[in-house]
Order: structure tokens, then C-alpha cells, then sequence
């Protein structure tokens, strides 16, 4: 995956983000993401303005179209 498609990616979630500023709305997106760790297939809870949460997949299909497992890798932790 190339940087420049995450980062534009992780803009855009930032925008949607703000654009989302009623506290009784919460919007659940689904973005790629990238950090030290490896590349992940995460969500961002939205509300109030802000990004309140991030979780990452971990369970990735890989059978058929679905090949996550070899794009993303899973979070570990229980508490993300």
C-alpha cells in the first residue's frame, strides 16, 4: 500500500471527523491504517468532532477474494 493512499485516507477520516460535531451521532468508519506495527484493517468511531476510537481487525479472512491476511496484519491486543 503506498503512504500517500493512507495518508490521504487518515485526511479524509480527520475531515469526516469534524464534520460530524452532533454528540447524539456516532459514525463508524472503516479505514486503512499504517503505523511502526504493520499495515491494518481498522475502524474509527466518530463523534462530537472527534475520533473517540480506533480498532484494528483481527480476524482477517483470507479465502476467495478476501486476502487480508496477506495485506494487513491483526492486532494482538485485546484492549485496542
Amino acid at each position: 500500500m503506498k503512504n500517500h493512499f493512507i495518508e490521504d485516507n487518515y485526511a479524509a477520516l480527520e475531515q469526516a471527523a469534524k464534520e460530524c460535531c452532533d454528540k447524539d451521532t456516532i459514525v463508524i468508519v472503516g479505514f486503512p491504517e499504517k503505523n511502526q506495527n504493520g499495515f491494518f484493517n481498522s475502524l474509527a468511531v466518530l463523534q462530537a468532532g472527534n475520533i473517540k476510537k480506533i480498532y484494528r481487525k483481527r480476524i482477517l479472512p483470507n479465502y476467495g477474494v478476501f486476502d487480508e491476511k496477506d495485506i494487513f496484519g491483526r492486532e494482538m491486543s485485546l484492549s485496542s
